[in-house]
C-alpha cells in the first residue's frame, strides 16, 4: 500500500466522526509511519497500516490530535502532550512572544510561571534567556510530571515546583520577580459545559476560574504584586470577555503601564502590567 491509499483510508475512518482536515490526514499518517505524507517511495507495511488505523479510529472518536501525535509544536520547539495537561494553543505563544519580548535587555531576569502546566511559557522563557532564573510553578502532581519532561528534553535548569498558586506567595520573597507569568484557567463553569464535547478529553481544572473566570486573577494581581521588582512585570492570557475586569484589578492594585493585546481573531488575550 502506498501513501495516497494509506491517506483516503484514514480519511474514510474520520469522516464516519469528524469532519476531517488535512491536517489531521498528514499527523496521523506521520505518526503511524514516521515518514511524510508525501514520501512516495515509502510503501505502509501491514503492522503500519493497523497502527494508522488505531489512530484513525481514535480522533475518529474526538481524541485531540495532540494527543494521538503525543508531541505539538509551539515557537520553535516541539513539547511532549498527552492528558496530564492542558494542548498548548496558539493565543499562548503570543504570550510567550509577548513576555520574550518584555523581558529583552535584561540581565540575567528572574521569572515565575504560575500554573505552568506542561511548562511551554516556562521552557520558552528559558530558552530565549539561557541566564534567566526560571521556577515553573503546578498544582497537579500529573502536569509537573510532564513539565519536567518537556523541561529537561528542552533546556532544564528550570526550577519546578509542585504548589498551589492560591498559597505560593507566602514562599516568594518580596522584590524578587522581574517578571510573573501566568496562564490560569479562566472558563466559567457554564463556558465549560457548553464546549464540554471539545475539551473533555483535557484536565477539568485547567479551565475552571470560578463563577465568572476571574478567580485566579482575583487572588494573584494583589497577593504577588509586592513579590515584584522595581518595574517588574505581570503578564497573563485571558478571555475574551475578561479585559475590563482585569485592567481594573491591575490599576486598582497599584499597577501602570496596563496593555492589552489581542489574539489571531481580533480578541482580546493578553493583558500585562507593571509595578513602579
Amino acid at each position: 500500500m502506498n501513501s495516497f491509499e494509506a491517506c483516503r483510508e484514514i480519511k474514510k475512518i474520520l469522516d464516519q466522526g469528524i469532519v476531517p482536515t488535512e491536517n489531521d490526514i498528514n499527523v496521523i499518517y506521520e505518526t503511524a509511519t514516521g515518514h511524510k505524507r508525501y514520501d512516495y517511495a515509502h510503501m505502509v507495511s501491514d503492522a503500519e497500516f493497523e497502527k494508522i488505523k488505531e489512530l484513525a479510529e481514535r480522533r475518529a472518536s474526538g481524541e485531540p490530535l495532540q494527543y494521538i501525535s503525543g508531541r505539538w509544536p509551539f515557537l520553535d520547539f516541539e513539547v511532549r502532550v498527552d492528558r496530564r495537561a492542558l494542548i498548548p494553543r496558539p493565543e499562548t505563544e503570543i504570550l510567550a512572544e509577548t513576555c520574550i519580548d518584555l523581558m529583552y535587555g535584561r540581565d540575567h531576569p528572574v521569572i515565575t510561571d504560575l500554573c505552568s502546566g506542561s511548562g511551554v511559557l516556562a521552557i520558552s522563557l528559558k530558552r530565549a534567556f539561557p541566564s534567566a532564573l526560571v521556577t515553573a510553578v503546578e498544582l497537579s502532581q500529573d502536569a509537573a510530571g510532564l513539565l519536567r519532561e518537556n523541561s529537561d528534553e528542552l533546556c532544564g535548569d528550570i526550577a519546578i515546583v509542585n504548589a498551589d498558586v492560591f498559597l505560593y506567595q507566602s514562599e516568594m520573597p518580596d522584590g524578587s520577580q522581574d517578571l510573573i507569568v501566568c496562564n490560569p484557567p479562566y472558563i466559567t463553569e457554564r463556558d465549560y459545559a457548553n464546549n464540554y464535547a471539545e475539551l473533555k478529553e483535557e484536565p477539568r481544572m485547567a479551565f475552571l476560574g470560578g463563577d465568572d473566570g476571574l478567580s485566579f486573577y482575583r487572588h494573584i494581581i494583589p497577593a504577588y504584586r509586592d513579590k515584584l521588582s522595581a518595574g517588574g512585570i505581570m503578564a497573563f492570557e485571558i478571555g475574551n470577555e475578561q479585559a475590563d475586569s482585569i485592567v481594573s484589578l491591575f490599576e486598582q492594585n497599584g499597577f501602570s503601564g496596563v496593555a492589552v493585546k489581542k489574539d489571531y481573531s481580533s480578541l482580546d488575550r493578553i493583558a500585562y502590567a507593571r509595578v513602579n
